[in-house]
């Protein structure tokens, strides 16, 4: 086939020859001798059926046809580089600095998680929402996995995929004077106003959902407390008419270990929207299929 002798080798050996413009000099940088230089050129020339260089006192330089070939050339050389880059950042997490929600790495992406500890630059795991944004903001991390609506504290530029949606549940104990035996499966807001909830502090993504929700609707929010810890707060509920909130993930597995816990839904609005934060120089395709490997 006539493909067969028009390779990258080719439009490498081209490319470097038009911009030193001397098949001597080229000879150095390629690592290859003059005359297997020379007749990769003819080979070209012999592909196009067109004369490619001409001879001067200044060296090589390019025809008509050679000069309109080398544009589409560099086009071509540069594609294939990003080619090479993109295989090596998918197969390489030397020096990747990521961060990432609690919740979000332990249920949702256990076996990257895994393999980063061991491999990745750095690995940073918090509750805290500020505790990710701070060091992505000051160029400490360069990857992030957080709850999408924070992307606005964000002050670098920065890239942004979605991973995933799910509800948030209401978390409520069998002992609950005025849940346990409502029929309701879903709590409506004027359900959620006449109850006490025990959240974590304000700057977190359902306390800050919630928040947002009533304002909208022009209703008083409901009594909340705020305790720091998820565990702390289930313990309370479980023994009070205390309720909070959780992503769906980690509810149903915090009920599963606890018979003192029962789940309710609450109303389409209360969705979490979680996304992936890179900055301009991590490439953030090739993360991404990282993040869903499961080995």
């Amino acid at each position: 086939m006539l493909l067969d002798s028009l390779n990258i080798d080719l439009i490498q050996v081209f490319v470097t020859v038009s911009e030193q413009k001397s098949i001597n000099k080229s000879s150095e940088i390629l690592t290859l001798s003059q005359p297997a230089i020379s007749k990769k050129i003819k080979q070209l020339e012999s592909y196009f059926d067109t004369q490619l260089f001409s001879r001067s006192s200044k060296g090589m330089e390019l025809t008509p046809a050679g000069k309109d070939f080398y544009k589409k050339a560099k086009v071509v050389l540069t594609d294939f580089q990003k080619l090479h880059l993109i295989e090596k950042k998918e197969s390489d997490l030397s020096k990747l600095k990521i961060g990432a929600l609690d919740s979000v790495a332990s249920i949702w992406y256990p076996y990257f998680f895994k393999n980063a500890l061991f491999s990745a630059g750095s690995v940073k795991l918090s509750n805290e929402i500020m505790d990710l944004i701070t060091p992505f903001n000051n160029g400490e991390l360069n990857s992030i996995l957080i709850d999408k609506p924070f992307g606005r504290l964000l002050s670098q530029d920065y890239e942004v995929m979605d991973l995933y949606e799910e509800p948030y549940e209401v978390i409520y104990s069998v002992n609950n004077s005025s849940l346990i035996n409502s029929k309701k499966d879903t709590l409506t807001l004027e359900d959620l106003q006449k109850q006490k909830l025990i959240m974590h502090p304000r700057l977190c993504p359902v306390h800050d959902k919630l928040v947002k929700i009533f304002k909208n609707q022009n209703m008083s929010l409901p009594e909340i407390y705020e305790v720091d810890f998820v565990e702390s707060r289930l313990s309370m509920v479980a023994i009070s008419d205390l309720i909070t909130i959780l992503p769906r993930s980690l509810a149903e597995q915090k009920v599963k270990e606890n018979s003192q816990l029962k789940i309710k839904h609450l109303p389409e609005q209360f969705i979490r929207k979680v996304a992936l934060f890179t900055d301009a120089k991590t490439d953030i395709h090739a993360l991404y299929k990282l993040l869903n490997q499961r080995s």
